[in-house]
């Protein structure tokens, strides 16, 4: 039903007719906002998008409908993969030749500004995006096109898509630099030299005398430009002296940040003892200095006030999503900042169970995968206390992971694995053993086979033995499955289950044809190099992974079994091997 939409959706932005090209991107954005596209529909959508820009001058389109098309474009860069760049740069293409970069009609000019903001986030098209700006700012002879430039370069600054700090390390960045600061004197328009002006006092404010150094080395600004600029923004640098202060005032600036960063390590110290019980595996993810300061000394009342706040915005439909993503990463600095040791947390976190889960089935990418990473940071905290709500959290990841769009799919997998290793829970697995037997799709059996290798290995046999038949089940139908990724997982898992249940292993390898069983035998080798390494299941009550004698010993048992219970030729052939 979905693809008969779509291809109807499709076939209808080939009308010559602009009311129903508007209503068909009505149609389209409704669709996107419940669907996931295909790679090959995205593409086809995006030549459309830019056909229509391309000829809206030529075909008579009028504001709406140009406003329409823009505003559909916004949420199918939702849909953008990292190999699709292409499309992305066509459109910014689009946009610059047709004059939309420069409209005229505010209401255009403000949808551009939202088309950019979200390529900008899509991060790997960052360059794409200041090309478009530095060949907009070199159209001399269209003041407005430059003037909005600047407006748009300026949004993304002081919005922090745009890291002004690292322009002048950047090949693209660095270019349209110097055309800004060019046209702080070489604009026969007041209006532009303004914004550069403004833009120019922006970037020294987050690079500081470093881009005065920039400017007085620049070979590509003459000399009275260099003069006004560095006596504007900083008299005493010294003017033509600029070469000759800038060392010592590099030394200044590297004094002034040697202090800042003892000022920033005392205060990161304090914080870190609040938060040192806390896994070390998450002591690397670094969190914005404000919200840490903001969590220091986190006491009950401020954990609630906070969580009842990140819980209203999320469950809120109508909240823009940049705003929920936001949110996220607030939820993820409470609990780095010790939320989950606080009395209330388990009471506030059922709170915002459901309205999280409702990111994670959202459709935009960056706000799925900020949804993931917080699921991942909170189970991690957790650890076992994160059981009860295993079930819920899998069963909802499960439908992102056979999704198209990449970073949906590695998202949702990264969180499911997080949550099993760091939960240790059996609640999954008789899910994931449905699963396996009812989907139709490969890719999803060889995941639930590699979710259910993961808590063989981490889980201990105590917590497992009442799933031993389950788990049996599962092995003998994965090492026939039809998906070789499947069957290889499968082959592994069962040497994780022998590891838990000699004897019940022993009899199911009976079961097995000749060649399943040759194949187990070939992978023993690299198995037991793992045991040794340390990777298997944990004994009951221990804490930190597997106990390496008791993966030795099993791993003879292992050995025996297969030498001896085969009768076969081709077997006694295999065990020969060893």
């Amino acid at each position: 039903m979905g693809d008969d939409t779509l291809n109807s959706i499709i076939e209808n932005f080939e009308s010559k007719d602009t009311s129903i090209i508007y209503s068909t991107y009505e149609e389209l954005i409704n669709y996107v906002k419940a669907n996931i596209l295909e790679t090959q529909h995205v593409e086809k959508i995006f030549r459309l998008i830019q056909r229509h820009l391309a000829d809206s001058d030529s075909d008579g389109y009028g504001e709406d409908l140009i406003g329409k098309v823009l505003e559909a474009s916004n949420f199918m860069i939702d849909f953008v993969t990292s190999g699709q760049q292409s499309l992305v740069s066509d459109l910014l293409y689009t946009l610059d030749y047709v004059g939309l970069i420069g409209s005229e009609d505010k209401a255009l000019a403000d949808k551009v500004e939202d088309l950019v903001s979200s390529i900008l986030k899509i991060g790997s098209c960052t360059d794409l995006v200041l090309k478009t700006f530095f060949t907009a700012m070199s159209m001399g002879n269209v003041w407005r096109k430059r003037k909005h430039t600047l407006q748009l370069f300026t949004m993304a600054l002081t919005s922090s898509l745009l890291d002004a700090t690292k322009m002048l390390d950047n090949g693209q960045g660095k270019k349209l630099v110097i055309r800004i600061l060019s046209a702080t004197s070489d604009s026969d328009n007041e209006r532009v030299i303004d914004s550069a002006n403004a833009v120019t006092d922006l970037l020294y404010k987050e690079i500081g005398d470093d881009l005065l150094s920039f400017v007085s080395d620049c070979d590509q600004l003459d000399e009275m430009t260099k003069e006004t600029i560095i006596s504007r923004l900083n008299p005493s640098f010294g003017g033509n002296k600029a070469s000759s202060s800038s060392s010592s005032s590099s030394s200044s600036s590297s004094t002034a940040h040697a202090t800042h960063s003892t000022k920033s390590s005392e205060t990161s110290s304090k914080l870190s003892k609040s938060t040192s019980h806390h896994s070390s595996s998450l002591t690397h993810i670094e969190q914005p200095f404000g919200l840490l300061l903001m969590n220091q000394d986190l006491d009950e009342q401020q954990l609630e006030t906070r969580m009842e706040d990140i819980t209203s915005k999320l469950a809120d439909t109508t909240t823009e999503w940049n705003i929920k993503v936001n949110n996220l990463i607030k939820m993820q600095s409470l609990v780095n900042a010790g939320a989950t040791t606080l009395p209330n947390f388990m009471s506030l976190f059922n709170r915002l169970k459901e309205p999280l889960l409702l990111q994670v089935s959202d459709i935009r990418s960056h706000l799925i995968k900020e949804a993931c990473n917080t699921i991942n940071v909170i189970a991690e905290h957790m650890k076992h206390a994160f059981d009860p709500f295993v079930d819920r959290y899998v069963d909802v990841l499960l439908k992102n992971v056979v999704v198209t769009i990449q970073v949906i799919a590695e998202s949702s997998d990264k969180c499911i694995k997080s949550i099993l290793t760091a939960s240790k829970s059996t609640k999954a697995i008789v899910r994931l053993a449905d699963l396996l037997k009812a989907t139709k799709s490969g890719l999803l059996r060889s995941k639930c086979c590699e979710y259910l290798h993961i808590l063989l290995r981490i889980v201990s046999t105590e917590q497992l033995e009442k799933l031993a038949d389950v788990l049996e089940k599962t092995i003998k139908q994965g090492v026939t499955d039809a998906d070789p990724k499947c069957r290889q997982i499968s082959r592994q898992s069962y040497l994780l289950f022998a590891q838990h249940w000699n004897q019940r292993a022993a009899h199911l390898y009976e079961t097995f044809d000749a060649n399943v069983k040759k194949l187990i035998v070939k992978e023993q080798t690299t198995f037991s190099q793992a045991i040794e390494n340390g990777a298997g299941p944990v004994q009951a009550g221990a804490t930190h992974g597997p106990v390496a004698s008791r993966g030795r010993h099993v791993y003879h048992h292992i050995h025996i079994h297969i030498h001896y219970n085969s009768h076969s030729n081709n077997h006694q052939q295999d065990s020969e091997r060893w």
